[in-house]
């Protein structure tokens, strides 16, 4: 059943797990008034409709995880207003439109996973516009064009995974570095060399997987 409305007069709630259990209905209002809500755990129910944009009002939400459900439309924008939001976890759902480019100028967001959804268009180059991301998880979506050299400014990412979309053009030149550990780019239609700088300026790489791409050139 739904998560019931009196929940909302729950001021002090800090924490609220409710995984993997078998609630429905749509993402309930009544969370809107628990302004001190921190952590949030709807993930794997079977929670449906548009996410609103009142999610905003949620100020103090350092950990959102709504995967594993059937959440559709776009991600609100207003999520990248929630000032000390560290984890964003969407993956699994039925969301749709682009990644919110407005995330990129979060100053405390390390882990964003939209992964398995319906998203188009192309990776804003702003996404990681303040380098603050250690995780970007979009893969298998519907995400086009070419990988922003942006993402490259992410100086603190550990791992990237953007396999299984509509990526084109080439892996951008700078893309790699000092504390990336996992890069997933299979499943696209990239072109091009493998850049010199995953080879050599990545010390720390473990897995770099670029299968079932249009890739030329040797291998370093």
């Amino acid at each position: 059943g739904p998560i019931p409305d009196a929940i909302g007069g729950l001021s002090s709630l800090a924490q609220l797990d409710l995984y993997d259990n078998s609630i429905t209905g749509v993402f309930p209002t009544a969370l809107y008034r628990c302004r001190s809500l921190s952590y949030l755990n709807l993930a794997w129910n079977h929670l449906g409709g548009e996410l609103s944009d009142d999610i905003g009002h949620l100020e103090n939400l350092t950990h959102l995880d709504l995967s594993g459900n059937n959440f559709s439309g776009e991600i609100p924008t207003s999520i990248s207003r929630l000032p000390s939001l560290q984890d964003l976890i969407l993956s699994g759902n039925r969301l749709t439109g682009m990644l919110p480019p407005e995330l990129g100028k979060h100053s405390s967001l390390i882990y964003v996973d939209a992964g398995d959804n319906n998203l188009t268009d192309a990776i804003p180059e702003g996404l990681c516009a303040r380098g603050y991301i250690w995780r970007l998880n979009a893969s298998n979506n519907h995400l086009n064009g070419p990988i922003p050299r942006g993402v490259a400014h992410c100086h603190n990412l550990e791992s990237l995974d953007l396999h299984s979309n509509q990526l084109s053009g080439e892996i951008p030149a700078n893309l790699g570095g000092d504390t990336l550990e996992y890069l997933y780019l299979q499943d696209n239609q990239l072109l091009g060399k493998i850049p010199a700088n995953l080879v050599y300026g990545s010390p720390l790489l473990k897995t770099l997987n670029l299968a079932n791409n249009k890739l030329t050139g040797r291998i370093y």
